[in-house]
């Protein structure tokens, strides 16, 4: 009887469509990873920031809450920066809560929603590969990743665009594999939701078509139903799209189709910071302003003593060490407010000129670095900086054990998540396992366009690609352990 109740509660035995017993694991997976995070928001997190003991805002929280209280005030969607993907939901709680009380149900919405999202990654899986293992390595890792779940207690768009994000592919899949329409459907809905609660999302697009075609396409006469089912796919997408870009030319008397440029919306982001941050781009270096010890942190750090090291590699015969600290003088005076305005604009248009000119410069003299090297350093930087970024973690030396071992697990996960990844992504194309690579697309789309190609090295970006990258880690560790056991079964026979 014992081992009947231990084989019943034992996961490696519980079949993929047991859909109560995995979410019930889950629950209790995510439930001790949230109190844990939530003593150390307490303890880490800045007290303005923090509501009701688990609740974490950011600097980006009135950005996405402010217009929705606008609406629900009577005075319409008041943005064009953030796109109303959690209008629906959050209005919706108004109805019967305060503000703060909305907050705390919109975060265990969260939290729920993300629970059945790593139930149906696995199934994604799953649906790439019959494999009772890879379903449950992917649940695994998926279920004890902070990568995505540390965003589930912040009032951001990161939780639920990614859940979205994770139902449309499932929903894709099973269509692929069932031609159930209901699931297009629903994989189109969850595809214009994704994408108007996170509008990179839109990267899913392209994926999404391409699994189509793959499907359908047998010659040209196969154009109708693959035009068809496109249809069904992208027409939610389609509609509200539309409907978002006539609201606010309506309003503003321009089009703006997903969000409005960096200028509107965001004050630092001035034209003049853009154009220096390019530059620090450009040289393949970490544009965030809160890093520590890198280019951008030292020309920002307002600090006439300070000195960084530069590496040979970035000067051209336009600047050189000098000229980068005269640079960052303008940049300091620009960025003060207390300056004297004329000397304010003059610093301005100094950083403005300076930065456009060093950077055509670095690109002429240094094309090579600069169009391929330098990619390379960025998705590294991206991908690979062997840290993990949004953990409410103290600083390395006021931490205890147990955080240091946190620490140091989520940090070599995301490494080795991300390099099985690209392994498996080697794998999907000499095998032409079609669908699969197809669905590898996705992450490749975020690295290579938002990593390498803008440079935004930030690791929050790196989230909706993640869930992929861990299934393509469980492929490959699937694919590892049943050669090594094919490989023992050879060796037990001979």
């Amino acid at each position: 009887m014992n081992n009947s109740f231990l084989s019943k509660w034992n996961p490696l035995k519980w079949s993929v469509d047991s859909v109560l017993k995995w979410m019930m694991l889950a629950f209790f997976i995510r439930a001790a990873m949230m109190l844990f995070f939530s003593f150390e928001f307490q303890a880490n997190w800045s007290p303005d920031l923090l509501h009701s003991g688990f609740v974490v805002l950011h600097n980006d929280t009135p950005g996405y809450f402010i217009p929705m209280e606008s609406f629900i005030a009577g005075e319409g969607y008041s943005s064009s920066c953030r796109m109303p993907g959690l209008l629906p939901i959050y209005a919706a709680l108004r109805v019967f809560f305060s503000p703060e009380i909305s907050e705390v149900v919109l975060v265990f919405i969260q939290f729920f929603a993300s629970l059945f999202a790593v139930y149906l990654l696995a199934k994604t899986a799953f649906l790439l590969k019959k494999s009772q293992l890879l379903f449950t390595l992917t649940f695994f890792v998926a279920a004890l990743s902070s990568f995505i779940s540390i965003w589930d207690q912040a009032l951001l768009s990161d939780s639920l665009s990614v859940s979205f994000l994770i139902y449309s592919v499932y929903f894709a899949m099973k269509y692929v594999e069932h031609s159930d329409w209901k699931s297009l459907i629903w994989s189109g809905v969850f595809l214009a939701w994704t994408v108007f609660v996170r509008p990179t999302h839109i990267l899913l697009v392209p994926v999404l078509g391409l699994l189509l075609l793959f499907k359908h396409w047998q010659g040209f006469k196969s154009i109708g139903i693959v035009f068809k089912t496109s249809i069904i796919l992208f027409l939610p997408l389609v509609i509200s799209i539309s409907a978002w870009t006539y609201r606010n030319y309506s309003l503003l008397g321009r089009p703006v189709f997903l969000q409005d440029k960096n200028e509107v919306c965001f004050g630092a982001l001035s034209e003049h910071y853009v154009s220096f941050r390019n530059m620090v781009i450009a040289w393949g270096g970490d544009y965030k302003g809160w890093s520590k010890n890198t280019e951008l942190a030292w020309f920002i750090d307002k600090k006439t003593t300070s000195h960084f090291d530069f590496d040979d590699r970035i000067f051209t015969t336009q600047y050189n060490a000098d000229s980068l600290r005269l640079l960052k003088q303008y940049l300091t005076s620009s960025l003060d407010e207390q300056t004297d305005s004329t000397l304010r604009n003059f610093s301005v248009n100094k950083v403005q000129e300076m930065s456009l000119r060093y950077t055509a410069s670095y690109k002429s003299e240094h094309p090579i670095d600069y169009y391929f090297v330098n990619r390379i350093r960025l998705i590294r930087l991206f991908v690979f900086q062997g840290n993990i970024e949004n953990l409410p973690l103290p600083a390395m030396a006021e931490m205890n054990l147990f955080e240091k071992l946190v620490k140091y697990f989520y940090s070599i996960l995301l490494i080795f998540v991300a390099g099985f990844f690209f392994i498996s992504c080697v794998f999907s194309l000499l095998n032409k396992t079609h669908t699969t690579t197809i669905v590898f697309l996705f992450p490749l789309l975020i690295i290579l366009l938002i990593g390498a190609f803008f440079g935004y090295a930030e690791q929050r970006y790196l989230a909706p690609a993640y869930p992929i990258m861990v299934i393509g880690f469980a492929i490959l560790c699937t694919k590892l352990f049943e050669t090594w056991t094919e490989l023992r079964k050879q060796k037990s026979e001979v």
